[in-house]
């Protein structure tokens, strides 16, 4: 049963039923399960048991149990949502980006493109000017 409804209950619910054919070593499968609302909803378990069953290359492999209970992690950083750091700073990006394209908006396009031609033009007379103010050298006699 999953804090977030019946529609992550049954994907979840499917996904851990089926058999997973092979697990490469050093591979492993990640699923989200709940977030913080799982522990202020008493109705929803906290622990599961999960039984692995695998053949190896010597045949069938003694069945393990695992207990997996969520109720350890109740007070843990979960309910500070590791990201949430992450989240902030991508937050203050967004507004500074809005912000700037709205003063970009408001700026004079014209203005600015006029300005910036003339500092080309600057730019391109003080490039002429260092050509012509050189003087090639002296042509030798062969």
């Amino acid at each position: 049963m999953s804090g977030w409804g019946d529609d992550l209950t049954q994907i979840l619910q499917r996904v851990l039923a089926r058999t997973i054919p092979m697990l490469p070593p050093g591979r492993r499968l990640e699923f989200l399960l709940d977030d913080q609302e799982r522990f202020n909803n008493r109705e929803l378990p906290t622990a599961y048991t999960f039984t692995v069953e695998s053949e190896g290359p010597g045949g069938t492999v003694e069945p393990l149990q695992y207990v997996v209970d969520f109720g350890t992690w109740a007070d843990s950083l979960m309910k500070n949502r590791p990201t949430k750091r992450i989240e902030d700073r991508l937050g203050n990006i967004e507004k500074a980006a809005k912000a700037f394209s709205k003063n970009y908006l408001r700026a004079d396009a014209p203005a600015i493109r006029a300005e910036q031609q003339r500092r080309t033009e600057m730019t391109r007379q003080r490039i002429e000017a260092r050509a012509n103010s050189v003087q090639p050298p002296p042509a030798t006699p062969e």
